[in-house]
């Protein structure tokens, strides 16, 4: 149902949708849900196009979709985009998308590889890697189905972060925050150094694009940036936020994480 416009400077008015919420008990059904909405999806249209998150957020869903190929769920026609890749480092990095990727889903289904785009992260120029990049999604058309994490403090998605952020974004080479720097020191033996400051990552014009959107979070953490996303200011300030312009969007999570809705 649409709430109401919002008027931007020099922008058309958005339409503002009612985001659908389910909250369960635990992190458990969240993971069997959100599973079972994807396979959903790849059995009602095999060749579906799905954008993959990386993080704790889709692991639990992944893991469904391996129990579901186990048993007899086939993938084969799948065709799969990730939302980003760090700049500048091995394919087989302990921070690379691309490992993270084979060792959480991949390895285990039968999607092609020549059907799974994840940016290149060693490409000597990220500039002309993100231009590259954009033109795949541009080929490959519009995602049957957006899989999002969100973090403790914005989102958690790198997408969403970043100098010039907004509604328009599309692909490009972005810097990372000092949050996530530090976050991610603990694979790279507690040395911020060692972490990669650049990502190449989609926009929020590109998640927008996609015909549904998930959205999962679970725990605690997550609690203060689900309460902004859902019911704070609509704005690049908490890009998350930017989910409520589109009109298919489900935010799926546990007890814990949507505890400060409505207070």
């Amino acid at each position: 149902m649409t709430l109401e416009h919002v008027v931007t400077e020099s922008k058309p008015s958005r339409l503002i949708y009612k985001t659908e919420v389910i909250i369960f008990p635990n992190a458990k059904d969240v993971d069997v849900y959100s599973g079972n909405l994807i396979n959903q999806q790849i059995y009602n249209k095999p060749d579906s196009k799905l954008t993959l998150a990386t993080g704790s957020s889709p692991i639990g869903a992944y893991q469904e979709m391996i129990r579901e190929y186990k048993a007899g769920l086939d993938m084969s026609k799948l065709l799969t985009t990730n939302l980003d890749q760090y700049c500048y480092i091995p394919k087989n990095h302990p921070l690379s998308y691309e490992r993270f990727m084979n060792e959480n889903l991949f390895n285990f289904v039968n999607i092609p590889p020549d059907r799974r785009f994840i940016p290149n992260s060693e490409a000597s120029d990220p500039d002309i890697e993100a231009v590259r990049y954009e033109q795949i999604l541009t080929d490959t058309g519009q995602a049957d189905l957006v899989i999002l994490g969100i973090g403790p403090k914005l989102t958690g998605h790198i997408a969403f972060n970043g100098p010039g952020s907004s509604v328009d974004s599309r692909t490009r080479v972005i810097c990372l925050d000092e949050d996530t720097i530090e976050a991610n020191s603990r694979f790279c033996c507690d040395d911020k150094n060692q972490v990669p400051c650049l990502a190449i990552s989609q926009g929020i014009a590109n998640i927008l694009e996609g015909r549904k959107i998930i959205l999962i979070a679970k725990g605690a953490g997550k609690a203060e940036g689900i309460r902004s996303a859902l019911e704070g200011p609509i704005g690049t300030h908490m890009p998350a936020s930017l989910l409520r312009y589109h009109p298919d969007t489900t935010f799926i999570l546990d007890s814990e994480a949507a505890s400060l809705l409505g207070k």
